[in-house]
């Protein structure tokens, strides 16, 4: 799961902001604000585990690349894919 949170200047929670996800071969816009017991600048995103995914916050021309779901191994040393939490601030 990729979980992203923003603010706006303010600090506040930016509700309806724009999420671009680009991976080979695929795309998807996600908005935040659709899960209010999350927080308003909330966001999230199933990731598969063997995808490396790009994301652009298109309001703030803000790109991330090389997003890859991380190895958790468990008590009994079974692996499986954890998750990203991404914060960001609007300067």
């Amino acid at each position: 799961m990729l979980k992203i949170t923003l603010r706006n200047s303010a600090g506040l929670p930016a509700a309806g902001e724009q999420i671009t996800l680009t991976w080979l071969g695929g795309e998807e816009n996600i908005f935040t604000g659709f899960k209010p017991e999350k927080g308003a600048g909330y966001a999230d995103f199933v990731m598969n585990a063997e995808t490396e995914y790009a994301l652009s916050l298109p309001a703030s021309n803000t790109r991330l690349s090389g997003l890859l779901a991380p190895a958790c191994t468990d008590e009994n040393g079974q692996t499986y894919p954890g998750g990203i939490t991404l914060e960001f601030s609007q300067p």
